[in-house]
């Protein structure tokens, strides 16, 4: 059996949160300051690339509605074509979370799983 090597919902916020410097209680709190809401934006890409999550399922855990999980998506799908500054940023982290997923995947293969 394959070890899963995919990130998780929490894997992909920590990673997005320390990027951009701020905590766990920003991304997901209500502030709509742009940097906050630039790294809120940024997870939420992630986690829909690399978890098998629905948008309703992201809104609960990012504690948004499910429009605006889809407004956030929209919103940084769109201004990545023309930012070359975003589009530099997505991919920066692109490279951080793949890294991560090697890392983690390596580290929870060697290790045996005493809690199941």
């Amino acid at each position: 059996r394959a070890v899963d090597t995919r990130l998780s919902t929490p894997d992909i916020q920590k990673i997005v949160s320390d990027y951009y410097g701020v905590s766990l209680p920003e991304l997901l709190g209500r502030s709509r300051q742009k940097r906050l809401v630039r790294a809120r934006q940024m997870a939420l890409y992630f986690c829909r690339i690399y978890t098998e999550k629905t948008m309703v399922e992201l809104g609960r855990l990012f504690q948004r509605s499910h429009a605006s999980v889809v407004h956030a998506l929209q919103t940084l799908e769109r201004e990545r074509k023309t930012n070359q500054r975003l589009a530099k940023e997505v991919q920066l982290l692109e490279e951080k979370l793949a890294q991560a997923q090697v890392r983690w995947g390596s580290k929870r293969a060697s290790t045996l799983r005493t809690d199941a």
